[in-house]
């Protein structure tokens, strides 16, 4: 709008000047609200940068020496140890956890220790074997 125009639409200075001042403020209130704005933004964009973790190529190592499958446990244990350091894992992740890592175990050929026979006896036999050592 050409100020020709606007000069046209009001019958008095008076008039001109309202308008003007109106404009003004509805000015000045925007750049306060921009200004407000910025500041919010900046705060939530630290809270974020400082909350979550960037997980990208540089965060995960790459397993050359392993197979594929390995390198996937290993990678989701990463992530997920990590996401258990922040917060409590939920039970869907938990299960997956316990996957990944009896997968890797397999993978990685890992035998459970044999179970010692002294570990199934009784008190009354344990006493008995402890009785015959001491002899």
């Amino acid at each position: 709008m050409d100020i020709d125009e606007l000069s046209k639409q009001f019958t008095s200075i008076k008039e001109l000047r309202q308008y003007c001042a109106s404009q003004h403020h509805v000015i000045n209130e925007l750049n306060k609200k921009i200004i407000i704005l910025e500041e919010e933004k900046k705060q939530l964009e630290e809270l974020l940068s400082k909350s979550v973790p960037v997980i990208g190529d540089s965060s995960i190592e790459v397993y050359k020496e392993v197979s594929d499958e390995m390198t996937v446990c290993l990678t989701q244990i990463k992530i997920l140890r990590e996401k258990a350091i922040r917060e409590e894992l939920t039970y869907e992740e938990a299960k997956k956890l316990d996957i990944y890592v009896k997968t890797l175990i397999s993978l990685r050929g890992w035998k459970k220790e044999k179970e010692n026979p002294k570990d199934k006896l009784t008190e009354e036999e344990l006493l008995a074997v402890l009785g015959e050592e001491e002899k």
